[in-house]
């Protein structure tokens, strides 16, 4: 910016924050609303700054650049969804303003900021760390732009010399820092967009105890957990009801971590039930904190405000856990939490990464299907492991330890039905020194496996299951037999095998994560398994697809020697087909059976002991909604 500016009293700043699509839903841009409302809080004087509407919305370049002509102060906060775009906006930008001051922040941000800004000249500076002190010093340096007073932020000087000013500590009194909800900077887009379904970002403190290598939680935030105050967070619970916020997604790294957390979650269930809003609460859950935790998810998820438990693991080998700094987080918690939520009937989830340093073939297969063993029969969530700039994982020391090989991947994301004007791009892991560039493939299409055969609408799981209660064969041995067992003439398995070899080699070469399936003149980006199943089912295959299954498994229990009570394994598949059926076609069924299959089904999810009996009944799902995976028996 030309730092000759005279004496202007006035300046015009436009706040820009890329957001993701939501599923109809839209996120407020909470990153960049904290730096609006700690600018109006706590400038000396309010009258020098006016602020334009929110740029939120990833529009084409092309519309968004006539509404901003008017600034002359740029802040951006990127992440991996929205850094190419912010980018993109910017250079168009400067070019017809090159007076202007363009500011990046956020994560995306590189803490060794000089090869960024020299790729990307028309960013005149970056900000390290929260932001909000840091942006509001700079707007008060204006006009003369004195940074080198300033801290926690990089720039390349007029002399094309490469500056930086290390972060200062962090600010531990966090009531400085206003709610850009309650500071009603948010009110002018409720106004705006009255139709709009909304989601929120929320913290209720800042700060991560750990430090996995992987995630740049901990290392941004220096470990200490530091809060917000319980009277503002009380009001914010009663702001998000007021303005019917539809979904509450908590920022914090560890929600339930602190005692007050308990109180926080009853004060929301208590105002979305009193206000019918919010509609949802999605957290973090704590890693070590086992009582607290489940009385918080059951809470949570009994009052209707989640589904779903998420009870994140990413590996549970040893030398993984030792490697990823994450050997202080507590498998014994995990296995507490799923029997008790399991006891409870409330459905879990476990996030597992595929390609940490450390991790093996044989580690990564036996401990998924120890993590299915030990009893998450409802959702296991694969994750490729992406590389965030400032993650311990993305240090060059790091790096050379564990012999991370990367590839830069087209970022889409999933289930969105368009292409972007401006392409994002992600770092991801293909091998590492325990884990060969073959040996990387073959766990991503055993994960792809895994979640085709046993969890995706749970298309095998009872076969499977079944197999694994009453035999000696492992769920390692099932999934890898489809995996890279001998299978003999069985075409369609044999061309899934195929495209999953094929996909993981492309992902491999830098093809996007998802698969494409054209809708129309639009795309629609799918999982693997997903594109797989949708495939079986828009081609008429899934008949064909089970009868294959049901002899490969035939063949697996053959070749190990063993055996199941004619007739059991066929009332299994002929009860699986029908589940997928009755949900794909919303369709009752009534069915006849001479075991108790169902019994046994809920042996398992319960970890009881396995009885098999010859027990005639008729198994009915008489309604078309949701659950799908469940049944009455006629009495």
């Amino acid at each position: 910016m030309n730092p000759n500016s005279g004496n202007k009293k006035s300046w015009i700043i436009q706040l820009i924050q890329f957001n993701q699509h939501a599923f109809e839903r839209h996120y407020m841009p909470y990153s960049v609303g904290l730096l609006q409302a700690h600018t109006i809080r706590h400038s000396q004087d309010t009258s020098r700054y006016s602020f334009l509407p929110f740029v939120f919305e990833p529009e084409p370049i092309k519309t968004i650049l006539p509404q901003i002509q008017l600034a002359e102060v740029l802040g951006f906060s990127i992440y991996v969804w929205n850094e190419q775009r912010s980018l993109a906006l910017a250079h168009l930008f400067k070019q017809d303003n090159p007076d202007s001051l363009i500011i990046f922040g956020g994560p995306q941000v590189p803490d060794r900021a000089e090869d960024w800004l020299r790729q990307h000249p028309w960013v005149d500076l970056v900000c390290h760390g929260p932001g909000e002190e840091t942006f509001l010093q700079l707007l008060e340096a204006l006009p003369e732009n004195n940074w080198q007073v300033l801290t926690g932020i990089s720039w390349i000087d007029s002399n094309g010399d490469f500056q930086h000013i290390p972060q200062p500590p962090r600010q531990n009194n966090l009531d400085r820092i206003p709610s850009p909800y309650l500071q009603g900077v948010f009110n002018s887009l409720l106004k705006q967009y009255p139709n709009y379904r909304w989601n929120v970002l929320w913290e209720t403190n800042r700060g991560c105890p750990f430090s996995c290598t992987f995630c740049d939680w901990g290392s941004a935030t220096q470990s200490k957990v530091f809060r917000f105050e319980i009277e503002r967070l009380q009001q914010e619970i009663s702001w998000f009801s007021k303005h019917k916020i539809d979904m509450v997604y908590c920022c914090d790294a560890n929600y339930g971590i602190l005692k007050r957390d308990l109180e926080i979650t009853e004060s929301f269930i208590e105002a979305s039930q009193r206000h019918s809003y919010p509609r949802g609460f999605y957290i973090q859950n704590a890693k070590n904190v086992t009582e607290r935790s489940y009385l918080i998810q059951k809470k949570i998820t009994q009052a209707g405000l989640n589904p779903d438990v998420t009870l994140s693991l990413q590996s549970i080998d040893p030398t993984v856990l030792k490697s990823i700094r994450r050997d202080n987080i507590s498998l014994d918690t995990f296995r507490t939490l799923q029997q008790r939520f399991r006891a409870d009937n409330v459905h879990t989830y476990t996030d597992y990464l595929v390609g940490l340093p450390g991790e093996t073939r044989n580690s990564f297969l036996n401990g998924v299907s120890q993590v299915i063993e030990e009893g998450q029969h409802h959702l296991i969530k694969f994750y490729n492991v992406y590389v965030l700039p400032n993650a311990e994982l993305n240090q060059p020391a790091y790096r050379k330890e564990y012999g991370i090989q990367t590839i830069r991947q087209p970022y889409f994301e999933h289930g969105v039905v368009s292409v972007p004007d401006v392409q994002e791009y992600q770092e991801m892991v293909i091998a590492t020194a325990s884990l060969s560039l073959a040996e990387w493939r073959e766990i991503r299409c055993f994960a792809w496996w895994v979640e085709l055969l046993y969890l995706h609408h749970k298309l095998l799981q009872l076969p499977i299951m079944l197999i694994q209660a009453l035999t000696p064969l492992s769920y390692r041995n099932i999934f890898e037999h489809y995996l890279c067992g001998e299978i003999g003439p069985l075409p369609l398995i044999q061309n899934m095998r195929d495209f999953m070899a094929n996909k993981s080699l492309q992902l491999q070469q830098g093809d996007p994560e998802f698969c494409p399936l054209q809708k129309g003149s639009e795309t629609l980006w799918l999982t693997a398994e997903n594109y797989l199943i949708t495939g079986l089912s828009q081609s008429g295959a899934i008949a064909e697809f089970f009868d294959e299954s049901r002899y490969l498994l035939d063949q697996l229990l053959l070749q190990h020697q063993h055996s199941l009570p004619a007739g059991l394994l066929d009332e299994t598949f002929q009860l699986a087909y029908t589940f997928f059926n009755s949900y794909v076609q919303q369709q009752t069924f009534e069915m006849q059976v001479s075991f108790n299959i169902w019994e046994i089904y809920q042996q398992v999810l319960h970890q009881q002991e396995i009885v098999l009996k010859k027990q005639k009944a008729t198994y009915i799902r008489d309604w078309t909604t949701a659950p799908f995976h469940e049944i009455r028996i006629k009495s």
